[in-house]
């Protein structure tokens, strides 16, 4: 009897301990999920990644991640690139004490973009330089057996992920400021069936979504250099035009300029 006492009173001592450590991670999670997201980030855009806030619900399986902000990159003058109002993630529960962590969904809503142009470049592209690098530096890190992460030996998979509400603003040294038009971007079966390492997931959402909105500046600004080519050519068309009527009119006189610009014309129009 007194040892059925005893193992009553060990496993309560379990069940107990159970319930504590589980709070306890409930209650250190979100700290963790937010050095998490600020380190990761940071390494693969070789810029600062800032979190406010993380909110991570266990039991529901629903994680909220709130004001996200990358800075730009070193040349530019405005102060981020990304400001991201609300991530919001579905979890499956079960995924979370195996190695694979599975989302189920996860949504980014509410982006302000600032992409600024400066010379040739822009600063969009110089964070997907600096992705690529970071990607070159994953995989011969792979290759060697080496890692600068503990949390490299987690998987991560995204089962659905959407990019939502965009705003962006374009900055050029030429044109000044100008809004861009953004869409949706979604993407499915990120990281595969066996899923992948943190900083290879990050590279796998963030490669297409600025790729996409890369473009959308580039096309932006070709267009707008083509405009200003256009009106620079009419422009010094129109000054041909006043300095051959001036030269005309010098030696032909008012009457005979008319005549010979009309005789001019006629001429062109010929097949």
């Amino acid at each position: 009897m007194k040892a059925l006492k005893i193992v009553g009173v060990l496993l309560i001592a379990v069940i107990v301990f159970g319930v504590v450590s589980f709070l306890l991670l409930d209650r250190n999670i979100n700290q963790l999920v937010k050095m998490t997201v600020e380190s990761v980030g940071s390494e693969v855009l070789k810029t600062q990644v800032t979190l406010a806030a993380a909110d991570v619900d266990i039991r529901e399986g629903r994680a909220q991640l709130s004001g996200l902000t990358i800075a730009n990159v070193g040349g530019f003058s405005e102060p981020t690139v990304f400001e991201m109002k609300d991530i919001i993630v579905d979890l499956e529960i079960a995924a979370l004490i195996d190695q694979i962590v599975d989302l189920k969904e996860v949504t980014i809503d509410g982006v302000k973009i600032t992409a600024e142009q400066k010379g040739v470049g822009t600063n969009l592209q110089q964070l997907l330089d600096n992705l690529n690098s970071s990607a070159g530096t994953s995989n011969s890190e792979e290759s060697t057996g080496e890692s600068s992460s503990a949390a490299t030996d987690v998987l991560m998979k995204i089962q659905n992920f959407n990019f939502t509400n965009t705003s962006a603003q374009l900055v050029t040294e030429q044109w000044g400021q100008e809004s861009l038009n953004i869409p949706a971007i979604q993407l499915t079966n990120i990281g595969g069936q066996n899923g992948v390492k943190p900083d290879q997931l990050a590279q796998e959402i963030l490669k297409p979504i600025l790729q996409q909105i890369n473009e959308a500046v580039k096309d932006n600004i070709e267009e707008k250099a083509k405009e200003a080519v256009k009106e620079k050519l009419g422009e010094k068309e129109d000054e041909i035009k006043d300095k051959l009527r001036d030269k005309l009119t010098e030696k032909l006189g008012e009457t005979g300029a008319k005549d010979a610009e009309g005789a001019l014309r006629s001429l062109l129009k010929r097949d």
